[in-house]
């Protein structure tokens, strides 16, 4: 004898074990919805952080490498963590400081470029950038500070 089948909810699923599967397979896809919008919003994804860092500053500008004699350069990167690379190599803050102090007394001047990953700190940005101000003079005429993946220039034909 197949009777109604009532559920903790209060609802009646129907006559039989085919409605108690259905009843299953709802309350499971209730279920992954909520923990799809859990992980969703647990992810990260806030308005604030979709926003961009600001561009270069505009005194500061863009590394091209091609033909052609060479400055020295050192590069500083940025991973999206935060974390600051010189030459591909991570480094602290003090060391980042240290290494800075270092090449304004380097004869020749090394120019200095800073890469920055998707997604790093706009803060952390913002103060390396600042540090590289202070320390090199960015502002100065025939300053050293370059910011951005550089453009390279190819070899024209037949070199």
């Amino acid at each position: 004898m197949l009777n109604q089948v009532q559920h903790d909810d209060g609802g009646m699923a129907g006559i039989g074990w085919k409605a108690d599967i259905r009843y299953v397979i709802h309350q499971v896809m209730r279920l992954l919805l909520a923990l799809a919008l859990t992980a969703l919003l647990q992810s990260g994804c806030s308005r604030a952080e979709q926003q961009a860092c600001t561009a270069a500053r505009s005194h500061w500008q863009k590394p091209t490498f091609g033909p052609g004699l060479h400055t020295l350069w050192d590069r500083v990167t940025l991973d999206h963590k935060g974390e600051i690379f010189w030459n591909g190599s991570k480094i602290s803050n003090q060391e980042f400081e240290r290494l800075l102090m270092a090449s304004v007394k380097l004869e020749p001047r090394p120019d200095v470029y800073l890469e920055a990953e998707m997604g790093v700190p706009c803060r952390t940005l913002e103060a390396v950038r600042d540090q590289m101000e202070k320390a090199l003079g960015c502002q100065s005429v025939g300053s050293t500070c370059l910011e951005g993946y550089p453009n390279f220039i190819p070899l024209p034909n037949g070199s």
